[in-house]
């Protein structure tokens, strides 16, 4: 009896730690090392079909993850590398189905004329399809007195549909 108890409590456990560990929070740092790494495939993977990208340089948004690649693969096409500078601050808000991190942050960007540090303001909403959860939305605004203003790393023509 004991054995099954001990069991069953490790099953417990274990099956507790695999869905804390698929959370939306741990698709977010998925996310943020595929992009460091300029991995398109593994980014794409993260989003849902209908998923939508606003852009930082106030061009339209990017609709869908065909399109949405597309201006990944721009901007990878630009940069040599590309890093997400965590920053503390930022909040989670799940509802059932549905979680938001907002957060501010810096993402440094080399290209050919050098590394910038982009000061960013960014909203992500993950909704869970099936077990896994996906990236819905993306919103990235510049987040100097200014307000937003193109990248360096922006394509110059979204792939909005």
């Amino acid at each position: 009896m004991k054995l099954l108890f001990s069991f069953i409590t490790a099953l417990l456990l274990t099956t507790g730690a695999k869905a804390q560990q698929s959370g939306p929070e741990e698709m977010f740092d998925r996310f943020a090392q595929a992009l460091a790494a300029g991995d398109i495939e593994a980014m794409m993977a993260l989003h849902s079909e209908d998923s939508v990208l606003v852009p930082s340089n106030g061009g339209p948004f990017v609709k869908g993850k065909a399109a949405i690649e597309s201006y990944y693969k721009a901007i990878f096409a630009n940069t040599r590398s590309r890093h997400a500078i965590k920053a503390p601050g930022y909040e989670w808000q799940v509802y059932g189905d549905t979680a938001i991190r907002t957060s501010n942050g810096m993402f440094e960007v080399e290209t050919a004329n050098g590394k910038n540090v982009l000061p960013l303001r960014n909203t992500y909403v993950f909704h869970k399809e099936g077990q896994d959860w996906k990236l819905a939305t993306t919103h990235v605004s510049n987040r100097t007195p200014q307000g937003s203003a193109a990248t360096p790393a922006a394509p110059a023509a979204s792939a909005a549909k």
